[in-house]
């Protein structure tokens, strides 16, 4: 969230709202001021560069634009699903289940609902397994 804010900012939009407050102060404080922001870096690294050090990840640019699109909008769509949510999947899921908490059990299925609709969807249009030379 914070990172988003900050390039919001930089784009001139003014975020005066009260909602902002938490996130304003953290960019005024610099973000690798804070643990969260320095955290999502590392993890966003740590998976770089394990991708880098397995062999399947390749360079070669067989992703066309049509597959780029869906990748983009499926990123997009799980990082509003994870706002409205208000989390992740594992204080939504795991953690309401582990619980007894009915919450859990209705993100469930809801998430269930939502793989079973991409792959009837999606089922022939993308390939997500890497060709292997």
């Amino acid at each position: 969230v914070y990172p988003a804010v900050y390039i919001l900012q930089l784009i001139g939009l003014s975020l005066n709202h009260p909602a902002f407050a938490e996130p304003i102060s953290v960019i005024e404080n610099g973000l690798l001021s804070n643990h969260i922001v320095v955290q999502n870096i590392g993890i966003v690294l740590g998976a770089l560069l394990l991708s880098l050090l397995s062999i399947t990840l390749t360079t070669s640019n067989k992703v066309n634009v049509k597959e780029f699109g869906w990748f983009t909008l499926s990123g997009l769509l799980m990082g509003i699903g994870a706002i409205l949510a208000g989390g992740c999947i594992v204080g939504a899921l795991y953690s309401g289940i582990v619980n007894f908490s009915l919450s859990g059990w209705v993100v469930f299925l809801f998430m269930s609902l939502g793989i079973w609709v991409t792959v009837r969807v999606m089922n022939g249009k993308i390939s997500t397994i890497p060709e292997m030379e």
